[in-house]
């Protein structure tokens, strides 16, 4: 600490205490995102407002294991951790000097690729084999779409709890309220199918046919996309992810 209006000083002082820091999270990535944990340091006492800190003799600090070691659905890169000016102007405008230190967490998506995604792409090609069934066993067809669709509506009170109630949707939101979509399409073909095969004796074996591939594939298709559009441009999200989609 350089104190003007002197010759030049450094003062050091070390004090051991708990502090409470608040960072704004952005989830609209989730669960493919990353972010940044902000400590701000200030001295702004009135006493002490022509205290100058000189930010320029720090270095980058690394990541102590111990920080690294609780953190379970986190990871922190090697260089995640950085140090720059920073200027504190309180509510009568005074300008105090200070220090911000940043440390970037990176979300281990891993769970909700193998244990969330992975299933519910699972279930929509199930959803969608009921067009193997023939058209006169209707009952067997709604019975699996059905089930299917409850299994999508279980699997987003999975999620529920891993992140605050938002106003807005997230990539995880977008890509579960595509599954109900898809996943209602072949009870709703279904039941049009089977009315007018009963009341007009059509045969829809060639529709059929053409959708047990058609659905799975135009649903993969749309999954790509909702992550290309969603990934391209946005600061939050892994580099991972940026990589494999171009963002």
């Amino acid at each position: 600490v350089y104190v003007d209006g002197t010759d030049g000083f450094w003062i050091e002082v070390r004090e051991n205490g708990i502090a409470t820091f608040n960072s704004s999270f952005n989830f609209q990535a989730f669960p493919f995102d990353m972010q940044t944990l902000e400590f701000i340091y200030a001295e702004n006492s009135e006493s002490r407002r022509y205290v100058r800190i000189d930010y320029n003799h720090y270095t980058n600090p690394t990541i102590d294991k111990k920080l690294t070691g609780p953190l379970v659905e986190w990871s922190i890169p090697e260089n995640g951790s950085k140090i720059e000016y920073y200027e504190h102007i309180d509510p009568y405008n005074y300008v105090y000097d200070g220090i911000k230190n940043s440390i970037i967490i990176s979300r281990n998506s891993e769970y909700y690729l193998f244990k969330v995604l992975a299933p519910i792409v699972l279930i929509l090609m199930i959803c969608w084999s009921i067009f193997w069934l023939h058209l006169s066993q209707i009952e067997s067809r709604l019975t699996v779409s059905i089930v299917c669709l409850l299994a999508l509506i279980a699997y987003n009170f999975v999620i529920d709890d891993s992140i605050p109630k938002l106003a807005y949707l997230t990539i995880m939101d977008v890509l579960i309220l595509s599954s109900y979509l898809f996943a209602s399409i072949p009870t709703v073909v279904s039941i049009f199918s089977y009315r007018k095969y009963v009341d007009e004796g059509l045969d829809f074996t060639t529709l059929d046919k053409y959708l047990r591939f058609i659905g799975p594939i135009l649903y993969l298709i749309t999954i790509y996309f909702i992550m290309l559009y969603n990934i391209h441009g946005n600061i939050n999200v892994l580099p991972s992810m940026k990589g494999f989609f171009g963002g």
